[in-house]
């Protein structure tokens, strides 16, 4: 992946911004950050059980040293997210990208990526932003939870049940394709996450 990444980087640091193809190969560069997060987060998830297992044999040592490289990997697991973020800020904020259409795509990953590293603030205004910008974005519920759960955790209660219901309120739509009565088939141009998961 590395690998990847160093040839993906260099063709973008050659293309010019005026070149249709510019914001893909950023996200490109973006997403494959991403995807090495993921899998720094899965090898240090996977070293719970085994500190678990140390700790229940006494073995100390082993528990230390094991707990040592879970945070070796959470470091690089974060040093990545941000490394993602980065690419995906440099498509968000250029005027000569805003037509890119997985724009909302990138607001979301990058909305999501910054709550991930505890700067609610920042993903915020990404997650408004793809609200705003794109209303008919298939994640668009996502952003709406958010807004309804960092109003909940302040106490809110008002402003988070109006979010609450506008989640629900897309919720019904997709139900009512459940209950049609009839079989639905639906084509999705892109990942299924979200609403168009449940589809």
């Amino acid at each position: 992946t590395d690998d990847i990444i160093k040839r993906v980087e260099t063709l973008a640091t050659r293309t010019p911004d005026s070149d249709p193809e510019k914001p893909d190969l950023l996200f490109r560069i973006a997403e494959l950050y991403a995807e090495k997060t993921r899998g720094y987060s899965m090898q240090a998830g996977a070293m719970d059980q085994k500190i678990f297992e140390a700790e229940q044999r006494k073995d100390a040592g082993g528990a230390s040293r094991l707990r040592s490289e879970q945070e070796t990997m959470r470091r690089s697991e974060k040093e990545n997210l941000l490394l993602a973020a980065k690419w995906y800020i440099q498509v968000t904020e250029n005027p000569k990208f805003r037509n890119f259409q997985r724009m909302d795509e990138v607001l979301f990953y990058l909305a999501y990526m910054l709550q991930q590293v505890k700067r609610d603030d920042d993903a915020r205004k990404f997650f408004l932003r793809l609200v705003k910008e794109y209303p008919q974005s298939r994640f668009v519920p996502e952003a709406y939870l958010s807004f309804g759960e960092y109003y909940f955790a302040k106490g809110e209660m008002e402003n988070a049940k109006a979010f609450y219901d506008m989640v629900l309120g897309l919720k019904a739509q997709l139900r009512s394709l459940e209950t049609l009565g009839k079989p639905v088939v639906a084509a999705i141009n892109g990942a299924a996450l979200g609403g168009g998961w449940e589809l």
